[in-house]
């Protein structure tokens, strides 16, 4: 099989949605999970174990992909090759789709652009100044009692 012909097939077949929209599931149950776990009381091995059968779940969920095709009517086996396809270039999930795209990366890039143009004022760190240095204050006796800052 050529290789341009394979990546139609997993285009055909839905693959890379199903990718993506299994990536971005495990990564927001792992965040819930690694917030929610600890408050539970369970330990802390739990999030790692939910990493791990998440990761191991992706080539199991890759491998359904390419055999089953999930239709609104429910999961049926892919169509034959000599079969035409009868979904619009341009439905409305699909154009729903490219708007959340597009927005997220203007968000992205407008946060990346954000902080291109404001870099942390460093010019007021003394770098003679050790990263880690310790401050010592002299104290000062503010309370009329004369016996608190002398010493024994």
């Amino acid at each position: 099989m050529e290789l341009r012909q394979f990546v139609s097939e997993l285009k055909s077949r839905k693959v890379y949605r199903t990718a993506a929209v299994y990536c971005a599931g495990a990564w927001a149950f792992l965040l819930v999970s690694d917030i929610i776990f600890p408050v539970v009381g369970l330990p802390d091995w739990t999030v790692t174990a939910v990493l791990v059968i998440a990761a191991l779940g992706f080539p199991l969920a890759l491998i359904l992909s390419w055999l089953f095709e999930l239709t609104p009517e429910g999961q049926g086996a892919h169509m034959a090759e000599g079969e035409a396809s009868a979904e619009m270039p341009f439905s409305s999930a699909r154009i729903i789709e490219l708007t959340v795209v597009l927005i997220l990366c203007g968000l992205v890039g407008y946060l990346y652009v954000g902080r291109l143009a404001n870099p942390p004022d460093t010019s007021s760190i003394d770098p003679t100044i050790a990263d880690a240095s310790i401050a010592v204050m002299p104290f000062v006796n503010l309370s009329e009692d004369e016996e608190l800052g002398q010493p024994r």
